[in-house]
């Protein structure tokens, strides 16, 4: 989810997708990118990104990533589950409190 939606900002290559996760959380997500390219291949394999290779600074040329339809309709799939899951979580967590008070009270 959270690479679908680095790419849905912009066309990313790998090293670069690992620093904006880094610096967007303030360094509390770091993939390394080894971990990450297998996840990348998989949403190639789905059809959810694309690649293209283009020269970057120097001479050296990078693999960019890019986001297509269908890899936006799943990030949009994929986040409304987050939220329904984190909507969830904070219910269970706001009623573990509320049981907490009401012992008190006792």
């Amino acid at each position: 989810m959270l690479l679908l939606k680095v790419l849905s900002e912009h066309d990313c290559y790998g090293y670069q997708i690992t620093q904006i996760f880094k610096r967007v959380s303030d360094g509390s997500i770091v993939v390394r990118e080894p971990s990450m390219y297998p996840i990348l291949y998989r949403l190639q394999d789905r059809g959810l990104i694309t690649s293209y290779n283009q020269k970057g600074n120097g001479h050296m040329e990078r693999v960019y990533y890019h986001i297509e339809d269908a890899g936006r309709e799943e990030l949009k799939k994929m986040s409304d589950a987050y939220q329904e899951v984190q909507r969830g979580v904070e219910s269970i967590m706001n009623y573990t409190e509320a049981i907490s008070d009401l012992r008190e009270a006792r």
